[in-house]
């Protein structure tokens, strides 16, 4: 078991992979970004920064502060820790 583990064996909080699965959890959300956004996005949910974010993607920070700033406005929230909240809340039941 590695230290990107919980004690079960699931991802550990923070992590890439833990990240994929709550973008996953939430396709609702992660379709109304851009394929670029998207893996911004992601690596939002993980305890990176801005500049570490740029350094994993191959971009300049000026991107990636310009694709979080759309994010943020996209999903209608002001912070990281906004985008994790609603990431964390169960999706609404569409009517039929």
């Amino acid at each position: 078991m590695g230290i990107d583990r919980t004690i079960d064996g699931g991802p550990k909080a923070g992590t890439r992979e833990f990240a994929a699965l709550v973008l996953a959890s939430r396709p609702d959300l992660a379709e109304q970004v851009s394929p670029a956004q998207r893996a911004v996005l992601e690596l939002l949910l993980t305890s990176l920064s801005e500049p570490e974010i740029a350094s994993v993607l191959g971009r300049s920070k000026h991107t990636i502060h310009d694709h979080t700033k759309s994010i943020y406005q996209t999903l209608k929230v002001k912070s990281r820790v906004g985008l994790v909240l609603l990431f964390a809340q169960l999706p609404v039941a569409q009517s039929v």
